[in-house]
């Protein structure tokens, strides 16, 4: 038996009393309602709102060009034109602004859908004379072209490239104390071009799309295989014609 001091919840009167000590029977102290976890919600509360505020702002500037402008195609005057507002509202926020021009080749990302056709053929012609190798050669070297160009942005530059000028906008928010990292917020203010191709429906586009890239791959599979048959024939530089039912499968 021992004595012990306790605080009642309601009335915050301490009473003595003479009473057993049952360390499981003891009700936890709640915490105090200004806890600093507490203040820390209601801080990220207060940030959502002025998040939420200036997404609201950005949303309405982003609806009136379109409404303004409407079709924005890169290089084209309508671009230049928005490039120029963003431009003027990037000025109320941000402490430093800047447009500056960039040479856009509008063709670039067309070319690989266009040469498909003339390399899925002469893969074919290579398979049928037993030249897997040039044909799998051609279809790899193919995929890394399609890879650097619509994949990396990294497009290989020739001397009759036709160029336009397009226009390239940026701000900086320049902290007021010691800056310890950088976040960059980057987004289109042009549009995206509309191919024929992409107005298809499904089932059209899945016979005029997909079946002709399906086809071009399987070419490139028949290929590495071919060549890892003749490799084990010890046949594989030696021109050769495949067997018929291999012809028949190439010209589907």
């Amino acid at each position: 038996m021992e004595s012990s001091v306790f605080l009642d919840r309601g009335t915050d009167n301490r009473h003595h009393k003479t009473t057993m000590r049952l360390n499981i029977f003891q009700r936890r102290p709640k915490k105090p309602l200004l806890a600093p976890e507490h203040k820390t919600v209601h801080t990220h509360k207060i940030e959502t709102l002025k998040a939420g505020r200036l997404a609201s702002l950005a949303l309405d500037f982003t609806s009136r060009l379109i409404e303004q402008f409407g079709p924005r195609l890169s290089t084209s005057e309508n671009a230049h034109k928005a490039a120029g507002q963003i431009e003027q509202e990037y000025r109320k926020f941000c402490d430093y602004t800047q447009s500056s021009p960039v040479a856009v080749d509008m063709n670039i990302h067309r070319l690989p859908l266009k040469v498909v056709p003339i390399i899925y053929l002469v893969i074919l012609v290579f398979l049928f004379f037993g030249l897997p190798y040039l044909g799998f050669i051609l279809f790899s070297l193919y995929c890394y072209y399609v890879y650097r160009v619509l994949y990396l942005y990294k497009p290989f530059s020739y001397k009759k490239q036709q160029k336009k000028q397009g226009v390239n906008v940026h701000g900086i928010l320049d902290p007021s104390e010691e800056v310890k990292q950088t976040i960059v917020f980057t987004a289109h203010h042009d549009s995206a071009p509309l191919y024929s191709y992409n107005q298809l429906d499904r089932l059209t586009y899945a016979k005029k799309v997909l079946l002709p890239i399906a086809l071009f791959v399987l070419s490139g599979i028949l290929s590495f295989l071919q060549v890892l048959v003749e490799i084990m024939a010890r046949t594989l530089l030696l021109p050769n014609m495949p067997s018929l039912v291999l012809a028949l499968l190439h010209l589907l």
